[in-house]
This record gives C-alpha cells, sequence and structure tokens, in this order.
C-alpha cells in the first residue's frame, strides 16, 4: 500500500445539505469508518505499529476495536432499509477479520492465559455474534474460562464490566460464588456512580465514562440501569464534551457523544453541538483526524512507514466516529440538524464572549469556537453553559481564581449555576477561603 492509498476519498453530502443527519448520512459516514476499518486491519492486524513507544499501537488493540465496530454496526445492517454497498463493506470487514482474530497464534494465547482469554477471544466472541460461529474456538474459549486462574486478574470497574458483558455475547453463565454480588456492585462502583470533576478530570477518567455507560448497556441494545438519574450523567457528558472541543481531543468527544444513543436521550444542544462540530471535520479532511497525528512525525517518514503511521495514528478516531453513527441508527433520537434557538440565557453568550476577550491563554481560536461564532444569537444562547464550562475549567487549570469568580457571577446573573463546573467551582472558592484561612491560622503571631 503506498501513501497515496491513505488518502480516503471525499465524498459529497447532498443529505447534510438538505435536511441534517438522516439515516442516508448517518450509514454513508458508517461506510466510510468501515473502509478504514479495513485498511487498518490490513496494516496493522499482524504487527501493529511500534512507533517511538508512545506511539506504538498493539495488532491486538486493532483488532479488538474493529470487532466492536462491526459489532455496534449489525443492526444498522440488517435493519435499515437495504443498503447494498454498506452490507458489502460490513462482510468483507468480518471476512477479513477471520484470518486474524481465529489464527493459530489467537488459539494459543487462549490456551496459554487463561486470565485474559475474553479479550483473546473477542473478535471470535463478534464473529459469532454476527452470523460466522466456530465450535472449535468456543471449546477453546470455554476451557479457559473453565480454568482455576481465569478470574486471577484484578480490574478496574468498568474493565469488570467488560468481562461481564463479553461473557453475556460469549453465552457463558457466570457459576462463581460472589457472581451476584459482582452483577450488584459493578456499576454501583463504577465511575458512573459519582460526578465527573468538571474542572480538572483526565482523559483516563471520561474514558472510563463512556465505557461504563457501553458496557453496562450491551453496547446500546438495552438502557442500562444507573446508580444517578440519567440527566446528571448526562449533565457530566457536557462538561465532559467541552473539555474534549476545547482540547480539541475529537476522538474522546466522539465517545462522549455515544451518551446519547446509548441512553437513548433527545440530543441536547450541546450533544447536537458536538455532533456538529465532528462531522464537519470530517468532510473538511475526509475523515476524523486524531489528535494524536503529528505532521513533523509523518513528514519525515517515507512510503509504508508514512502510511503505517498515519493509519495507526488515525485509525481510532474514525472507528468512533462510525460506531457514533452506528448507535445513531439504532431506534430513538437521532442528532439533530441544528442547535436549537433558547431565549432562557437571553444574551449570556455575549457577556461570556466579552470576558473570553481577555483571556490570553485561549492562543488561536479553536475550531469549536469557530463555529460557535458562526450561529444565531439565540443558538449561542442554548450553548451557554456549555461555552461556561469550557472558561471555568480554562480558569481552574490556570489557577486563576479571580476569573472563577468573575464567570461565577455571570453566571448567577443568566441563570447558568445549575450545571456540574458552577457548583464544582462554588466548591473551589470555598476550599480556597478554608485554605487561606488555615494559612493565616497557621502564621506565627
Amino acid at each position: 500500500m503506498s501513501a497515496a492509498d491513505l488518502t480516503v476519498r471525499r465524498r459529497s453530502s447532498p443529505a447534510m445539505a438538505r435536511a441534517g443527519w438522516d439515516s442516508r448520512d448517518l450509514r454513508r459516514r458508517l461506510g466510510l469508518a468501515l473502509e478504514i476499518a479495513e485498511r487498518a486491519v490490513m496494516v496493522l492486524g499482524t504487527e501493529g505499529y511500534g512507533g517511538d513507544g508512545r506511539d506504538a499501537v498493539r495488532p491486538e488493540k486493532v483488532l479488538a476495536e474493529t470487532a466492536l465496530l462491526l459489532l455496534a454496526s449489525r443492526p444498522a445492517i440488517t435493519d435499515a432499509p437495504v443498503d447494498a454497498e454498506l452490507g458489502a463493506r460490513h462482510r468483507r470487514l468480518a471476512e477479513t477479520l477471520v484470518q486474524f482474530g481465529r489464527s493459530e497464534r489467537v488459539a494459543a494465547l487462549m490456551t496459554l492465559e487463561p486470565s485474559v482469554s475474553m479479550e483473546h477471544g473477542f473478535v471470535h466472541i463478534t464473529l459469532t455474534q454476527i452470523g460466522m460461529p466456530d465450535a472449535r474456538f468456543d471449546r477453546l474459549l470455554e476451557a479457559a474460562q473453565a480454568a482455576s486462574a481465569a478470574r486471577s486478574r484484578e480490574r478496574l470497574p468498568h474493565r469488570r464490566l467488560e468481562q461481564a458483558w463479553m461473557r453475556r455475547l460469549a453465552g457463558l453463565r457466570d457459576d462463581g460464588p460472589d457472581t451476584d454480588l459482582v452483577a450488584r456492585t459493578d456499576v454501583a462502583i463504577s465511575i458512573l456512580a459519582h460526578p465527573l470533576d468538571a474542572l480538572a478530570s483526565t482523559s483516563d477518567d471520561a474514558y472510563a465514562f463512556t465505557h461504563a455507560l457501553m458496557y453496562a448497556g450491551d453496547l446500546g441494545s438495552r438502557v442500562p440501569r444507573l446508580p444517578r438519574g440519567q440527566a446528571t450523567i448526562e449533565a457530566d457528558a457536557e462538561a465532559a464534551l467541552g473539555r474534549c472541543l476545547d482540547d480539541q481531543d475529537f476522538d474522546l468527544g466522539g465517545e462522549v457523544l455515544l451518551t446519547w444513543p446509548l441512553l437513548r436521550r433527545p440530543w441536547s444542544a450541546a450533544a447536537t453541538f458536538g455532533f456538529g462540530c465532528l462531522a464537519a471535520i470530517e468532510d473538511e479532511a475526509g475523515f476524523l483526524p486524531g489528535l494524536s497525528v503529528s505532521t513533523e512525525a509523518f513528514a519525515a517518514l517515507e512510503g509504508e512507514q508514512r502510511t503505517r503511521y498515519a493509519v495507526a495514528m488515525s485509525y481510532h478516531t474514525a472507528y468512533v466516529m462510525g460506531l457514533l453513527c452506528a448507535l445513531s441508527l439504532r431506534p430513538g433520537p437521532v442528532p439533530p440538524t441544528t442547535v436549537p434557538k433558547s431565549r432562557h440565557h437571553r444574551g449570556a453568550s455575549d457577556a461570556l464572549a466579552r470576558l473570553a476577550d481577555g483571556d490570553v491563554s485561549s492562543g488561536r481560536p479553536r475550531h469549536w469556537e469557530s463555529r460557535f461564532t458562526d450561529l444565531a444569537a439565540e443558538q449561542r444562547d442554548a450553548l451557554a453553559p456549555l461555552v461556561l464550562a469550557i472558561h471555568l475549567r480554562r480558569s481552574a487549570r490556570d489557577r486563576d481564581l479571580a476569573a472563577v469568580q468573575t464567570l461565577l457571577r455571570l453566571a448567577a446573573d443568566y441563570d447558568l449555576l445549575d450545571a456540574p463546573a458552577p457548583r464544582q467551582a462554588l466548591e473551589l472558592l470555598s476550599r480556597a477561603r478554608l485554605l487561606q484561612k488555615e494559612t493565616v491560622a497557621d502564621r506565627p503571631a
């Protein structure tokens, strides 16, 4: 494969121009992800990408994520009106995956490493789910899961949810003495049980949040039972979305947007805006670019190495967009065409813009800022909670408590305090006052 082969052909989107994100346009975007997936498997499925260590991509990761995309897109292939091209891409990708996911190497790893046999067998499990069974691999996986060491690896709560989900897909029963306790507590002790840090959360926090939702709801097959109300989960997702848009982390932003189809919630103004941002970037670039792509590193490579680097650094973000479109094609609300107008926070966006004029840390406008300024005033006001969360996070990151205080005064004036970011910002100021008081009290007289 040459570097020129990497270029994904851009397609016109008449559906987008006329009616927004209808099912035809979502299927088009899903088809693009499947096309990229077939290339990613062929380029990275055997050796992955070594890079400089930080950029390393294991082949097992590529194959597992490809299998997840295949599984999530299956209903769009079978339930939607006949789309021969999309169905053919799905079948071709599944057939390509067989040689990698059911190799003798995978069979040996399942046998030798029972504690991670579900991970090794996930491609096989997925292929079985989409109508391509293999009795030999069924027997090998069942034997590995019956081993006394099969449960020996300690995992984070969202990874425990993943294990339970994969076992359900494989049709394996959990007969251990603590099965009922695990079933009751895995979601309850996950990150979904507590508010996300709207001011200082990490990408790992958002990752755990989105994946816990995916596994708890069987990848969109059902609405998960949650330890907190859906509205509070959605509010956390909106704050996390603001962080991703401001960091231009489109990969994680797409995962956060999965919240709405996974919960089958009507798309909020913030979620609608976020989806619009990602779709516009995908249309401009031909695919959704990843945060880790380095133009310098790309330019320094040639031929096959350049192709491998580009695929390794961008395939996952393209998969996320495909996954988002696949889940949005299932029954439930779809992303609206445009951000709705609101009169509730009238004037808030202009007030925030005036404050942002003095924000020297913002530098060159982000993609979301450029799109935001093109909206009508009432649409910008509908996004005022999202923009406030972004500016509060920036100020908290810069340790500028005076700016936090100014933003909170504005939030009070425009009825914007009832959201995770301003609530946590108020707590931050309260702790700062306590710190100041305790520091003064500790000083010698």
